[in-house]
């Protein structure tokens, strides 16, 4: 079971959510100091950069490239939103919550299931989700006099959308392969949208660029270093397992953002915060290791 070609996936998508729990602290540092929709252009085409020797090489690739395109841009449309409305979260949420937020993909890829896989939630999925959703309750704390706020509300739409692009990467490189091509042509489509709305949305108090070496080091690495790396390992080994599994996986994310957001911003969380986070998290464990233990009842 531990060599099997899912398994190797999976820890792929373990490293994939080290990586992106990073990114939460990092992108709050930037969004401090530049325009949400200009880290979205700079840090998608710091990795088009990067991609666009290994995907331009082979004649082969060019080829797949014009002819995928079409696929390539409704990732890419997708990708750009999810990036874009966690972006504008993160200029008044911590990283920490950003992160519990955004993996409420945990409830939205099941009950989206139907529409893209065909399949329907189990029991188990439900009572998943339930504990998900008590979680994100006492995370947001809407009933205690503050509400829920715009950046909660942006980081939810974050969680859907992604979702959307989860199943709709899962089952177009399920079907074509050419995880490198595809990895390429959504970055490139998600730089081409936010240069588009960058004049239109540009806020006179945000500046285009950042203004510190530390924003600066930090924008170099979400777009050289993580949505490069997270991309590709996503189009390359998400496809290897499924929806589902792959969603649980992602919501782990939230203990590496405490981490990093800890040791990078000194961020802290009430205890009711922290509960409702890992409630969710532990809707996520409980599921998974169901499955493995029936997997291993069944072997035996």
């Amino acid at each position: 079971m531990f060599q099997s070609e899912r398994f190797r996936a999976e820890i792929a998508l373990v490293l994939l959510t080290i990586i992106w729990g990073l990114t939460f602290p990092v992108t709050r540092i930037v969004v401090a100091e530049m325009d949400s929709f200009a880290l979205v252009f700079f840090r998608s085409l710091l990795a088009s950069l990067v991609l666009l020797p290994f995907v331009f090489l082979k004649k082969e690739d060019r080829k797949a490239c014009l002819k995928f395109l079409p696929l390539g841009a409704i990732l890419g449309f997708l990708v750009y939103l999810s990036y874009l409305f966690q972006s504008f979260g993160l200029e008044t949420i911590t990283s920490a919550r950003s992160a519990f937020l955004t993996n409420l993909t945990i409830i939205f890829v099941p009950l989206m299931s139907p529409i893209f896989q065909r399949q329907y939630p189990n029991f188990k999925d439900y009572i998943s989700m339930t504990f998900a959703f008590v979680g994100m309750i006492l995370l947001t704390s809407p009933f205690d006099g503050s509400g829920i706020g715009t950046g909660d509300i942006w980081t939810i739409l974050c969680a859907v959308t992604f979702s959307m692009h989860i199943h709709t990467l899962q089952k177009i490189v399920k079907k074509n392969g050419k995880g490198k091509i595809f990895a390429f042509l959504e970055i490139m489509i998600m730089c081409i949208f936010a240069a588009t709305f960058i004049p239109i949305n540009y806020h006179k108090n945000m500046h285009i660029l950042p203004s510190s070496m530390e924003a600066f080091a930090a924008l170099f690495y979400l777009g050289a270093i993580s949505m490069v790396g997270t991309t590709l390992l996503q189009a390359n080994y998400q496809c290897k397992t499924t929806p589902e599994r792959a969603s649980l996986i992602y919501i782990l994310e939230p203990l590496f953002a405490i981490l990093f957001g800890y040791m990078l911003l000194k961020e802290s969380m009430t205890t009711k915060a922290l509960f409702g986070g890992f409630l969710i998290i532990f809707a996520v464990i409980w599921v998974y290791f169901l499955q493995i233990g029936k997997k291993l009842i069944k072997n035996n």
